[in-house]
């Protein structure tokens, strides 16, 4: 009877433990343009993303190049507004007509992979904070969003990617939604 127990509960850890490797999202919206101010965006006009989201006045605790993660989150909003059927492109000068999405990462948090392998249950998720500020051609925001998301799988950098992804089809579903 007792080694019944001592089974079930350890079953019950380990169940515990590989259950809190799943993805945890982070989502904070931060939208400070009244709804009334917001143009229409559409889908022939250009939509200018820039080539590289801005990490000069980001907080970063990774140890490794984290332009690629910057580079790779504006390409891949490309790609999904693409997707959707919008006219968008990578770039760094403001259309004559149409938006430009500027992007900046605020925190960049690659958390322990010991911990996530280890202890579980969300101990050391890795954590990127990002907005985006949609200007129109003079320059004028148009519009802001503010996203975080975390997850508990992975290593550093495959972490990073995964959340990379979210991030983009949060930032294109959000553009897309200004339709």
């Amino acid at each position: 009877m007792r080694k019944f127990f001592f089974n079930a509960a350890f079953l019950l850890i380990v169940c515990f433990m590989f259950c809190s490797c799943g993805a945890s999202n982070k989502n904070i919206t931060d939208n400070n343009v009244p709804a009334k101010e917001k143009p229409k965006i559409s889908k022939v006009d250009p939509i200018v993303v820039c080539n590289s989201f801005d990490l000069s006045n980001a907080e970063i605790n990774y140890n490794d190049d984290t332009s690629i993660f910057a580079t790779q989150l504006s390409k891949k909003i490309v790609i999904r507004l693409k997707k959707a059927g919008y006219n968008a492109v990578l770039g760094s000068k403001k259309p004559a007509k149409g938006v430009y999405v500027e992007g900046h990462i605020l925190k960049m948090d690659a958390g322990s992979t010991a911990a996530r392998m280890w202890v579980g249950f969300g101990a050391g998720a890795s954590k990127m904070d990002a907005e985006i500020i949609i200007k129109d051609p003079q320059g004028k925001v148009i519009d802001r969003f503010k996203t975080g998301r975390g997850t508990s799988q992975g290593y550093a950098y495959q972490a990073m990617m995964r959340i990379v992804t979210a991030l983009s089809k949060d930032f294109a579903k959000h553009i897309i939604r200004m339709q």
